[in-house]
C-alpha cells in the first residue's frame, strides 16, 4: 500500500472513530435521568388553588415529583400533578397561596420521593 492509500485510511478511520464517539457520548448524556434542580420561567396561583408554572424544558419532570413554591415573603411545597409541554400543574401539599399570586417553582428531581 502507498503512503498516500496509507495515509488516507488512516484519516477516514480516525474520522469514523470520533463521529462514533461523539455519538455514543450524546446518547449516554441525553438518556440519564435528570438530577439538576430545574426553576419555572413564570408560575401564578389559579383561582381552582393550583399553581400553573412554564417550564423552559420539563424533560424529566414527571408528575408525583416535589417542588418548591416561592414569593418573595414566603416558601411552601408542592407536587406535579401534571406535565403538558412546557407547562407544569402543581397542587399544594404545604400552605397555599393565595390566588393571582405570582411565584417562582423549584422542582428537584432528586429530592426524596421523585419518581
Amino acid at each position: 500500500m502507498s503512503g498516500t492509500k496509507k495515509t488516507l485510511f488512516t484519516g477516514i478511520a480516525v474520522a469514523a472513530a470520533l463521529i462514533v464517539a461523539c455519538a455514543l457520548g450524546w446518547m449516554l448524556t441525553h438518556s440519564l435521568p435528570h438530577t439538576e434542580p430545574v426553576t419555572s420561567r413564570q408560575a401564578l396561583v389559579e383561582a381552582n388553588g393550583q399553581v400553573l408554572a412554564r417550564f423552559d424544558s420539563t424533560a424529566g419532570i414527571q408528575p408525583g415529583m416535589k417542588a418548591t413554591v416561592r414569593t418573595d415573603e414566603s416558601k411552601t411545597t408542592a407536587k406535579v400533578e401534571a406535565v403538558n409541554g412546557a407547562w407544569v400543574v402543581l397542587s399544594f401539599t404545604g400552605k397555599s397561596l393565595p390566588a393571582g399570586t405570582n411565584c417562582r417553582v423549584t422542582i428537584d428531581p432528586a429530592a426524596d420521593g421523585a419518581q
